[in-house]
């Protein structure tokens, strides 16, 4: 689409093209410049765009992509097909990388890190967390049959032959064993364990551990399964109770804010008022980030006083108009600018609101 130069010139807005830093290249080169709002919407125009459809954003779909995702159980007949609706996303302790952790329905889980950067990675497996009952069943039955080398059997079912192996060991349940087939100190650990459950039912997991170190850790190495289906079901942790009154400490927030402002608003050289301001000089300031939904005064006076960049740049040169006046100095914009420090494309938002406060104030001088 086509606008007329006499529109542009109209509007401010003509493209000096020996100007390296004219509107146009500013905003297609994506400089740490600013453009007026309206030149947006000229280049939109041009673009045959509207905001709406320029700014749309693509859904997040998280670090692991849109579900489902595939069982990689080489044992299930519906291996590498999507059937896993859910993945539980974790963060890496160390690096805080994602952790996908994914639970097919027959049994088998799976974990990786993340960001997916390909398509192929959703068939990546990072750790397997648990093999399940196909998995197993599928061992025994190659096992079974004789006629495989650990080796080939590893390879049929995707791990290694030591995990085989592993596997292979721990199928001799100890549950199925009778009762004089158990080692001595096992079946004397397993009643001491849970006469210790019974003596003490009101204890958490991490009391018995260190009532019965000794029986829980033979236990741990020799008969995990059993272990755990026998020790208390994890107790959720309660959150602490408030003992704090929010509403005292609102108005004694509310009290020292205000006695702040009044201090900074006649400092000499101008400071923005911002919430990070007034915390810090107050030493509130992780309540105003973190609780500030508590604190329902200070809240309302703190987006009554605060200022954005604009605001505080009006604030600032007023301040010094004002000096000016006082001093019964002739008020010369360009002045006013170079005192302020003030960069010439926000000096130009801020243009029209300063010569209408210069004339309310001379006005006022000569009414006096």
């Amino acid at each position: 689409m086509k606008v007329s130069k006499g529109f542009l010139v109209k509007y401010e807005s003509e493209i000096d093209v020996d100007d390296e830093y004219n509107w146009l290249r500013i905003i297609t080169r994506n400089l740490k410049r600013h453009s007026h709002p309206f030149r947006h919407l000229l280049m939109l125009y041009f673009l045959e765009q509207d905001v709406d459809s320029f700014l749309q954003v693509e859904t997040d779909t998280g670090p692991f992509g849109c579900g489902p995702w595939p069982c990689l159980n080489k044992a299930a007949n519906h291996y590498k097909e999507c059937v896993i609706p859910e993945v539980n996303v974790t963060r890496d302790f160390k690096s805080k990388a994602p952790i996908g952790t994914f639970e097919c329905s027959c049994g088998f889980i799976y974990a990786r890190k993340g960001p997916d950067r390909l398509s192929e990675d959703k068939y990546r497996i990072g750790r397997t967390k648990a093999y399940g009952d196909v998995w197993k069943a599928k061992l025994h039955e190659l096992t079974a049959k004789g006629m495989y080398s650990t080796r080939l059997i590893a390879n049929i079912l995707g791990v290694d032959t030591k995990t085989v192996k592993r596997q292979l060991s721990l199928a001799v349940k100890i549950e199925e064993l009778s009762e004089k087939d158990f080692p001595p100190k096992l079946h004397m650990y397993r009643n001491q364990l849970l006469k210790g459950i019974q003596l003490y039912p009101g204890f958490s997991r991490t009391q018995i551990r260190k009532c019965f170190s000794k029986e829980y850790m033979y236990l741990y190495r020799h008969d995990y399964e059993w272990l755990f289906d026998q020790l208390p079901i994890v107790q959720a942790k309660e959150k602490p109770k408030s003992i704090v009154d929010w509403g005292i400490r609102d108005r004694e927030y509310l009290s020292k804010v205000k006695q702040l402002y009044k201090e900074l608003i006649e400092i000499d050289k101008p400071i923005r008022i911002t919430i990070s301001i007034i915390g810090k000089r107050l030493g509130i300031l992780s309540n105003l980030v973190k609780h500030l939904d508590k604190l329902q005064q200070t809240e309302k006076y703190l987006n009554k006083i605060t200022e954005s960049t604009l605001q505080f740049q009006i604030r600032r040169c007023c301040k010094i108009i004002d000096s000016m006046l006082l001093k019964k100095e002739p008020v010369l914009l360009w002045k006013v600018q170079r005192i302020g420090a003030v960069k010439s494309h926000h000096f130009n938002e801020i243009k029209s609101h300063l010569e209408v406060y210069i004339r309310t104030k001379q006005e006022v001088d000569d009414y006096e």
